[in-house]
């Protein structure tokens, strides 16, 4: 029970005393009796004062484990809380690592398979490379086999005319052939830099 209830009690109590001593004193009777009366009333006054503090007792022991009751329900409800909370928390965790998870395997599976290919490319590219070399320098000795005999050619018939012109086409035609190759020889250099 409340300190504020156990003083209007008491206040209560002490009121009721004094109105009745009061009462006792006023009205018109022998000492004796009014004697008499007021031992009544100082025992009645006792006596309610006992069952007011019973009541009261009884009310705060009442408020007690209403209190208590209301205690333990709440603390209940609070780990219910906390712990559906812990769960739901838990349960979150779970699903962020096992998405993590599967992004990080989807990530490495991506990463080998552009790997992969990145490697494919390059071997295919230094295949590319070597097929030109090999070509370049197959040409190379075409191109200087082409010019010994030319200068071979032009040395034995210098001076036929005819032989002159044949020369000018043929050395014409090596030229252009010349230029055909400088044309693949630059393509080929095009294909092994863009690989």
């Amino acid at each position: 029970m409340s300190n504020s209830t156990l003083k209007f009690i008491a206040g209560l109590a002490a009121g009721a005393a004094v109105g009745g001593a009061a009462a006792l004193l006023f009205a018109p009777q022998r000492g004796s009796e009014t004697r008499r009366v007021l031992a009544e009333t100082a025992v009645d006054v006792k006596d309610k004062s006992l069952e007011w503090k019973e009541r009261g007792v009884a009310a705060a022991a009442d408020l007690k484990d209403k209190g208590v009751s209301t205690a333990l329900d709440l603390k209940d409800r609070g780990v219910t809380t906390v712990v559906s909370i812990r769960d739901k928390g838990q349960a979150s965790m779970l699903s962020a690592k096992d998405k993590g998870q599967m992004a990080i395997a989807t990530l490495r599976e991506k990463g080998r398979a552009a790997a992969d290919l990145s490697r494919e490319w390059i071997a295919f590219g230094k295949e590319v490379a070597e097929v030109a070399v090999e070509w370049k320098a197959e040409i190379e000795s075409a191109v200087r086999e082409l010019k010994v005999e030319l200068e071979r050619f032009q040395e034995a018939q210098e001076n036929d005319t005819k032989l002159q012109d044949d020369i000018a086409k043929l050395k014409k035609q090596t030229e252009e052939t010349a230029a055909v190759v400088k044309n693949a020889q630059q393509r080929i250099a095009n294909a092994g830099v863009s690989s």
